[in-house]
């Protein structure tokens, strides 16, 4: 047992809410405060898994698209359906095969994805605007604990 332990004793599993809790108050999500959401409240994951997707590739063939997700043809093809509809991708027919249809960002797409990194931006500034207001011993302590957090969670993910 560690000191940290042995100082909780039975306060342990509170003080793990607690630091979960105080977690999410400080990193806010979307609808929290204030409003620096990374992935627009409109659009489905799955949606913004595609455009993700095909951000990084040159045009793709649903059934392609589908794989690198890890979804069915089907369920590849619905999600073509709601981007094209959503003006997120371009569909058209491939000119080697007509039987395959091939996907491209669309403008608004290429606008989702900017979006998305800007609230990435946003967040790592306002992140590092929080810590640089800690003072001197708080910002070494939440770095003492945050290192034993990545040991904690590179540990855990070798048991895996």
């Amino acid at each position: 047992m560690d000191a940290v332990e042995g100082r909780l004793g039975s306060d342990r599993e509170v003080a793990v809410e607690e630091v979960a809790r105080l977690l999410r108050e400080a990193l806010p999500r979307r609808g929290g405060r204030p409003k620096l959401g990374i992935f627009p409240p409109e659009f489905t994951m799955a949606q913004l898994r595609a455009v993700m997707v095909l951000s990084h590739a040159p045009p793709l063939a649903v059934g392609e698209l589908g794989e690198r997700l890890g979804i069915t043809l089907s369920s590849a093809s619905r999600l073509a359906d709601r981007l094209v509809h959503e003006r997120l991708a371009e569909r058209w027919e491939d000119p080697v095969d007509r039987r395959r249809a091939l996907l491209r960002l669309a403008p608004r797409g290429q606008d989702l994805i900017e979006q998305m990194q800007q609230g990435r931006q946003e967040r790592r500034d306002r992140m590092r605007r929080l810590l640089r207001l800690l003072p001197d011993e708080k910002l070494s302590a939440l770095r003492e604990g945050l290192e034993a957090l990545v040991a904690a969670s590179q540990a855990d993910e070798a048991v895996l």
